[in-house]
């Protein structure tokens, strides 16, 4: 009994990394289908938002002074109301981003509903976040920028699968952008 009930969680654990190493798989496969980065990013970044299970998700990368976020890519299910790439804002205008970008840590916030700052809560109504999750895009020796993933229908917890996944796949497109920005 005890080997049976072993058998079908070690089964379960490896069904779920074959699932992440394969979506690891079609981004970087997409990401490497083109020449043209706004495109490959919002190609990867539809990837991604596929295999989290999200509407939405966003690349935004920090200026060379570390104080200005600028959108690079998004993907979005519909034509709601979402940030689009070329917008440039304020990092100082949000901690959220510079715990992110500055200190590295990812943000979760599985149920928007929740959050008490007046200026992110008012950004959050504006885009019609119901759940985010923020990773650095850091290369081996800094943060240039992050990935948001977000959902409007429903709030989302996010599992520390999903989680390690996000990381994992922002840890390839930063050297994406990065291998970009060094052939400009």
């Amino acid at each position: 009994m005890e080997n049976a009930r072993l058998f079908t969680q070690i089964e379960a654990t490896l069904s779920r990394r074959v699932n992440e190493l394969q979506t690891l798989t079609n981004v970087l496969t997409v990401a490497t289908q083109g020449l043209d980065l706004n495109t490959v990013l919002k190609n990867s970044l539809k990837e991604a938002v596929q295999a989290l299970g999200v509407e939405r998700a966003s690349i935004g990368i920090l200026d060379e002074s570390r104080t200005k976020y600028s959108i690079l890519a998004v993907w979005k299910q519909g034509t709601e109301l979402y940030v689009e790439p070329g917008v440039v804002m304020e990092l100082t205008d949000n901690p959220v981003w510079q715990k992110v970008m500055i200190e590295g840590q990812c943000e979760v916030t599985d149920d928007t509903s929740i959050v008490q700052d007046g200026k992110r809560l008012e950004r959050i109504k504006k885009l019609g976040i119901r759940s985010a999750l923020i990773v650095p895009l850091e290369t081996s020796d800094r943060i240039i920028g992050s990935m948001q993933f977000n959902t409007i229908a429903n709030p989302k917890a996010y599992s520390l699968e999903e989680i390690a996944l996000a990381k994992a796949i922002a840890g390839h497109f930063a050297y994406i952008i990065e291998n970009a920005q060094l052939y400009e």
